[in-house]
């Protein structure tokens, strides 16, 4: 007898062929990330620059996202793990939407929305007012934190 290979989706493509796609999606994202983050200016004031913490959560995405890949090319990746590449999906989506409102809203306010938006997903509407309070401490210490410690402006 054979063995069953990946399956198949209703278009005929392996199930495997998503997380090939979303793994190179986020590669590209935290490749654009890097290149968007090397390009800011340098602080004026302190040693860590507006484009720091973007270099390392790019470096991190990109190097993450390749370690995925190849697992997923070399067959150590389940096509099992669907739902897992499902919920990094939409993590991505909402990522590529958070960072698309910073320069039309700001960066603590964009935070706000992404952080509640992330939490209520992952927790559940249920538990909305400990998701709120996090994310209003965790954006006001980012706010704290370049204003007075790094002190860059915030896109």
């Amino acid at each position: 007898m054979s063995q069953p290979g990946p399956a198949a989706l209703p278009e005929g493509r392996p199930a495997r062929s998503i997380p090939v796609v979303a793994w190179l999606v986020c590669l590209g994202f935290g490749i654009a990330l890097i290149a968007g983050a090397l390009i800011l200016p340098a602080s004026r004031t302190a040693d860590v620059g507006p484009g720091r913490i973007p270099l390392l959560v790019g470096v991190a995405v990109a190097a993450l996202s390749a370690v995925c890949l190849i697992r997923q090319l070399t067959g150590r990746g389940e096509a099992a793990e669907l739902a897992k590449s499902r919920t990094a999906m939409i993590l991505l989506v909402l990522l590529i939407g958070y960072c698309a409102l910073i320069p039309l809203i700001g960066l603590i306010t964009s935070t706000v929305i992404f952080m509640m938006a992330v939490m209520l997903w992952l927790d559940g509407v249920g538990k909305w007012l400990r998701s709120a309070l996090i994310t209003i401490v965790f954006a006001g210490l980012i706010y704290a934190l370049f204003t007075w410690v790094i002190a860059t402006p915030l896109p």
